[in-house]
Protein backbone atom coordinates (compact mmCIF):
# COMPACT_ATOMS: atom_id res chain seq x y z
CA UNK A 1 0.00 0.00 0.00
CA UNK A 2 2.73 2.84 1.09
CA UNK A 3 4.44 1.70 -2.34
CA UNK A 4 1.95 2.86 -4.88
CA UNK A 5 1.40 5.77 -2.53
CA UNK A 6 4.74 6.87 -2.57
CA UNK A 7 4.84 5.85 -6.57
CA UNK A 8 1.92 8.18 -7.24
CA UNK A 9 3.56 11.22 -5.42
CA UNK A 10 6.96 10.96 -6.99
CA UNK A 11 4.91 10.90 -10.39
CA UNK A 12 3.33 13.90 -9.47
CA UNK A 13 6.95 15.44 -7.49
CA UNK A 14 9.59 13.92 -7.45
CA UNK A 15 11.20 16.17 -5.93
CA UNK A 16 8.83 16.93 -3.09
CA UNK A 17 7.79 13.11 -2.27
CA UNK A 18 11.80 12.68 -1.61
CA UNK A 19 11.72 15.72 0.77
CA UNK A 20 9.30 14.67 3.20
CA UNK A 21 10.59 11.04 2.85
CA UNK A 22 12.88 10.99 5.93
CA UNK A 23 10.16 12.88 7.88
CA UNK A 24 7.66 9.82 7.03
CA UNK A 25 10.49 7.06 8.01
CA UNK A 26 10.41 9.13 11.65
CA UNK A 27 6.65 9.24 12.08
CA UNK A 28 6.51 5.34 10.70
CA UNK A 29 9.46 4.63 13.31
CA UNK A 30 8.07 6.74 15.81
CA UNK A 31 4.26 4.92 15.47
CA UNK A 32 5.80 1.24 15.69
CA UNK A 33 7.98 2.01 19.02
CA UNK A 34 8.03 -0.36 21.81
CA UNK A 35 7.73 2.41 24.11
CA UNK A 36 4.55 3.46 23.21
CA UNK A 37 3.23 0.20 25.10
CA UNK A 38 4.90 1.03 27.95
CA UNK A 39 3.40 4.63 29.17
CA UNK A 40 1.20 4.66 32.51
CA UNK A 41 -0.59 8.40 32.07
CA UNK A 42 -0.84 10.74 29.46
CA UNK A 43 1.89 13.02 29.96
CA UNK A 44 4.35 10.29 29.30
CA UNK A 45 2.14 10.02 25.64
CA UNK A 46 2.19 14.01 25.26
CA UNK A 47 5.98 14.34 25.83
CA UNK A 48 6.63 10.95 23.33
CA UNK A 49 4.21 12.52 20.80
CA UNK A 50 5.91 16.22 20.94
CA UNK A 51 9.22 14.31 20.54
CA UNK A 52 8.33 12.70 17.25
CA UNK A 53 5.28 15.59 15.64
CA UNK A 54 8.56 18.08 16.96
CA UNK A 55 10.73 16.68 14.63
CA UNK A 56 7.57 16.56 11.85
CA UNK A 57 8.39 19.69 9.26
CA UNK A 58 5.35 22.46 9.12
CA UNK A 59 3.57 23.24 6.08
Amino acid sequence: MFDEVWQDMRSLDADLAHEILESMFVLMRAQTDKARKDMADFGQYLRYRERDFGKWPVF
